[in-house]
């Protein structure tokens, strides 16, 4: 297994296996569940290299990487540049983990406010836009609630009614339009140059999928926010994010109605990785704030 730290042999690797010149580690930039980011330094240029998590499968790593391939060719900017390795491969394996290279991009993550969401929600419409693509996403919305339920069998008895009474009420996805979704758009997961390009990162798991479930991802996660044991939901980023996204690409009635179940959808999904009292609050907020909430994503 790869660590943080390089030795000069994995570096070596890297160098021949990419035919790059005096390759260097650079900055951690990332190193979470097992999969580590690293700055990548060589004669040729900055990179960023992904070494993806042991669990990763070759169908997984060739997902991820055939959706950058695609995005490189139709959508320059969307996404990092993947490079290609000498032999024309888009990703290789050491020891027992999958990895890939990337172009290095220059820029910070934006700030939360109303333009950054703007920005991003032009930038989610012109994603739902591009067609061609058609490796599935890796969710399954029916494995996720299976789950769900059977994490439910932990919690507190009131909780627990709760909670599956929530699932209980989540309509069929099945029908909604489907595109090349992203999974988890936000401005943590975005970064911007100084040529004002937004470029979206961390593509795993990407994929055809319902368009609205990455609308629906910040409705839950960015646009409900905390301020000292409040909750409340950030009105001006919504509607900027929302207006700009249907400028370009309008929702159809039946993704209006089912936005906040989606969100919903997310809530209960992200419930495993959340201490659950504290987050089950944020689900039932979007549950009973919903009228609020659909009255700004209403965009005409």
């Amino acid at each position: 297994m790869l660590q943080e730290e390089f030795d000069s042999a994995f570096l070596d690797y890297i160098q021949q296996l990419w035919h790059l010149t005096d390759v260097t580690a650079g900055v951690l930039l990332s190193n979470k569940n097992g999969r580590i980011v690293h700055q990548i330094q060589a004669r040729e240029g900055m990179f960023t290299l992904k070494i993806l998590s042991p669990q990763t499968t070759a169908r997984q790593v060739n997902g991820d990487t055939s959706v950058l391939i695609f995005l490189n060719a139709q959508a320059p900017g969307m996404a990092p540049r993947l490079i290609l390795t000498g032999a024309g491969c888009a990703f290789a394996r050491y020891n027992d983990q999958f990895l890939y290279l990337l172009s290095f991009i220059d820029g910070v993550h934006p700030e939360w406010n109303d333009e950054t969401f703007s920005l991003l929600g032009a930038r989610a419409a012109d994603l739902h836009l591009l067609s061609g693509y058609t490796r599935p996403w890796s969710i399954d919305p029916i494995d996720e609630l299976r789950q769900a339920r059977l994490r439910a069998q932990q919690y507190p008895t009131a909780l627990q009614t709760d909670f599956l009474a929530l699932i209980d009420k989540l309509p069929d996805f099945n029908k909604l339009p489907q595109g090349l979704v992203h999974t988890d758009i936000g401005p943590h997961n975005a970064l911007h140059n100084a040529n004002n390009i937004l470029t979206f990162i961390d593509w795993d798991g990407a994929g055809i999928g319902p368009t609205l479930f990455d609308l629906a991802y910040p409705l839950i996660d960015e646009f409900i926010r905390d301020e000292q044991g409040e909750l409340f939901f950030a009105t001006t980023w919504a509607h900027a994010f929302f207006s700009q996204y249907q400028s370009r690409h309008p929702l159809t009635t039946m993704e209006q109605e089912l936005l906040v179940d989606a969100a919903i959808f997310w809530g209960i999904a992200y419930s495993a990785c959340y201490e659950i009292s504290n987050w089950w609050r944020y689900l039932k907020f979007v549950r009973d704030h919903r009228h609020e909430i659909e009255a700004v994503i209403a965009i005409p």
